[in-house]
This record gives structure tokens, C-alpha cells and sequence, in this order.
């Protein structure tokens, strides 16, 4: 660890940003834990009649190829704060937790990370684009009429405002280099980011 964090230092990175499930390994090294919000409302209403998707299979190599490049060609999912590369973690991420789902979106060039949780949630944990769809374009594409909606990263760029809400997920937001009370706030990485 210490070799790590002396050739980040070396290497003039000013901040640095991790997601944990082990906080307390990291404290020591001057990394502090930043609350997370999810972001929660009703959903968009459409009058569009559209399911324009198709469930993805990390286990069929054509799917796994599709999503490598649409990850390879990815735009940051929000302008406040999103990880700009995380293949590989997204697809661990994805393949650790089988109630993740991964959909494709062929009209807007789209993979979509979603789970529907108890209570009829749609919970939109990432996505992956060119250009990042609105959330009514998603939900209509996928064909959803969800009780509520739960964005778990900032939506500043789904054409939608959710209220932030404190989220409880199994890592924690860790920073070094930056005070956390100036952080960007609400704030929260998407969980295809964990590790």
C-alpha cells in the first residue's frame, strides 16, 4: 500500500478516489469516507408505446464483445462526478451480483445496468453510451412502468431530478487529496464502479 500510494504521489496525482468495503484499511493513508446519495422519484411518463431491448448475457461472447466496445466508447455517465474507465470492474461487478441486469438498447447504441428492486423500484445503476440517453428515453426503451425510480449515480444528465436520499451500499466512498466537505454534493459513483 505504501508502495502504491508513494508512486501516485511520485506521479503528481493530486487526488485520489476509491470505493471500499474496507474503510478503515485505508484511513491510515489519509483517505477519508464521503457520504453517497441515491437519487429517488417518480418515474417519467411517456406516451410512447416502445420496447426497443434485448437482455445481455456476459456468458455468450457476442454480448461480451458488445459491451466491451460500448464500455471502450463510453461517455462519463454524469458532469459532476462518473469513472471515465472501469471495464474490467463493470464486468466483475456484473458478474458477481446475478440480480444485475444488462440490456441493450440497439436505437440508442446503449447498454443499460438496472435492477427492479421489491416494491417495483427501477434502480439504474449505470450506463454505458456515446451519448447519454435521457431516463424517459430508457424507461420507454425498456418498456418499465415502475412504481419509483432509484438513480444511483448523479442524474445531471438524464433530463430528470431525483431527491438525493443517503445510500447504504456495501462500499464507501473514499478520497485523499480533497477535503470530503468540498466535494461535490449529493454524490455517489455508480455500483459498477465497486471493488
Amino acid at each position: 500500500m505504501r508502495r502504491a500510494f508513494s508512486w501516485a504521489d511520485t506521479a503528481g496525482f493530486e487526488v485520489g478516489i476509491l470505493l471500499t468495503d474496507k474503510p478503515d484499511l485505508y484511513a491510515p493513508y489519509g483517505f477519508r469516507v464521503v457520504p453517497q446519495f441515491q437519487f429517488c422519484g417518480k418515474g417519467p411518463s411517456s406516451d410512447k408505446a416502445c420496447t426497443d431491448a434485448s437482455e445481455l448475457d456476459l456468458a455468450r461472447p457476442e454480448d461480451l464483445a458488445l459491451i466491451q466496445r460500448i464500455l471502450s466508447e463510453r461517455q462519463p455517465v454524469s458532469n459532476l462526478l462518473a469513472v471515465a474507465r472501469q471495464t474490467e470492474m463493470f464486468l466483475l461487478n456484473a458478474c458477481f451480483d446475478p440480480g444485475i441486469r444488462l440490456s441493450f438498447l440497439p436505437a440508442l447504441n446503449a447498454v443499460i445496468t438496472w435492477k427492479m428492486t421489491v416494491g417495483n423500484t427501477f434502480q439504474l445503476l449505470d450506463i454505458a453510451a456515446r451519448r447519454i440517453p435521457s431516463l424517459v428515453e430508457i424507461t420507454t426503451a425498456l418498456g418499465l412502468s415502475a412504481e419509483g425510480i432509484a438513480v444511483l449515480f448523479p442524474p445531471d444528465r438524464l433530463d430528470w431530478k431525483g431527491e438525493p436520499h443517503p445510500y447504504e451500499g456495501s462500499c464507501a466512498l473514499m478520497v485523499k487529496g480533497f477535503e470530503p466537505s468540498t466535494f461535490p454534493q449529493p454524490a455517489m459513483l455508480s455500483p459498477m464502479a465497486d471493488f
